[in-house]
């Protein structure tokens, strides 16, 4: 793969260091991804983002599957779901009983999303890690195009959504919305402060 003609933003970072983590990033989507629980006609998916993969993992052909109240449904889930003639329910995690994970897995705590530019996502993450932050309860959206974004996550997927222009509109929207998804807004902010306004919301809501 070559980055020869990658966004700026990553022409300072060694190509092989951003192999090696979109490669970790995966492999840890891998071992917390968990198949869906099915019992005689009820399927729940506990995964915090349900892709399409998550989908397909699903053998029968339910009327109904149960996710978690604050999981992030990408479009192509929704189309596949919509495929299969499949309804997507939200429940809260509370009354969700977790599936049983081999010791020495678990589920990411923070979600951390860029669907066009998924090594952005991943170089973030990693910031974030070495800043000791392990924790947070929000999905984290990094996008071209926030304001569509904004309206999937609250008309479609029914989550409390705030687009993202600077550092100082998270203690702003904690106040007025405490959301469950953060867009942030990757055409008006950089790298570097988009790894700070996620450290300041874990800082509020972790």
């Amino acid at each position: 793969m070559t980055l020869r003609n990658a966004d700026p933003l990553f022409q300072d970072f060694d190509p092989k260091w951003i192999a090696a983590v979109a490669r970790e990033v995966v492999r840890r989507l891998k071992t917390g991804s968990t198949a869906p629980t099915t019992d005689p006609g009820e399927v729940v998916i506990h995964d915090r983002v349900v892709t399409a993969e998550t989908i397909a993992r699903i053998k029968t052909a339910p009327a109904e599957v149960t996710i978690l109240d604050r999981a992030v449904i990408t479009p192509a889930a929704r189309d596949e779901a919509t495929r299969r003639r499949i309804r997507l329910h939200r429940s809260s995690a509370a009354s969700i009983s977790p599936p049983h994970e081999p010791t020495g897995t678990a589920q990411a705590a923070i979600r951390i999303i860029d669907l066009a530019k998924p090594q952005r996502a991943s170089a973030v993450a990693t910031q974030i890690a070495g800043r000791g932050i392990t924790d947070l309860a929000a999905t984290i959206l990094l996008s071209e195009s926030p304001a569509a974004d904004v309206h999937q996550q609250c008309v479609v997927n029914h989550q409390r959504a705030a687009m993202i222009n600077s550092l100082a509109d998270v203690e702003r929207f904690v106040a007025e919305l405490d959301p469950t998804v953060w867009v942030l807004d990757m055409a008006r902010i950089n790298f570097m402060t988009a790894v700070n306004v996620v450290a300041r919301i874990a800082k509020y809501q972790s």
